[in-house]
């Protein structure tokens, strides 16, 4: 295992460990707590991928945007209530923009509602 140590100014903590293995590849301050920033987004991204590998959904889904998708504060994109985004712009706008209104219309479509996408994080994560 190697410790990361150069550009140490970009980040405040680094990890990278093999997929397959789980080995630790390099790493940098790996035991700080930080705040996750925008790893949830990715996960809601990751997520929405393997449903799509599935064929569960799709790129082209049309989503309608929620009253409590409108109402996410953050960095967004400024989503209104019934407006309707192909599933690809929605995605776009969580993994490009980091939109954190855009994720939660991602969830939504993934799993029917917010609430119930903690369950699916859980799983992907493990």
């Amino acid at each position: 295992m190697q410790k990361v140590n150069r550009y140490r100014s970009h980040y405040k903590a680094a990890i990278l460990a093999d997929a397959e293995s789980g080995r630790i590849l390099l790493h940098d301050r790996m035991h700080q707590k930080i705040y996750p920033a925008s790893l949830g987004k990715m996960m809601v991204a990751l997520i929405a991928l393997e449903e799509i590998e599935s064929g569960r959904i799709s790129l082209q889904d049309k989503v309608k945007i929620s009253r409590w998708t409108s109402k996410i504060g953050g960095h967004q994109v400024y989503l209104k209530q019934g407006e309707i985004f192909k599933f690809r712009e929605l995605m776009k706008a969580t993994v490009i923009s980091s939109a954190n209104d855009a994720a939660v219309a991602v969830a939504e479509h993934v799993s029917g509602q917010v609430k119930f996408f903690p369950q699916k994080n859980e799983r992907t994560c493990r």
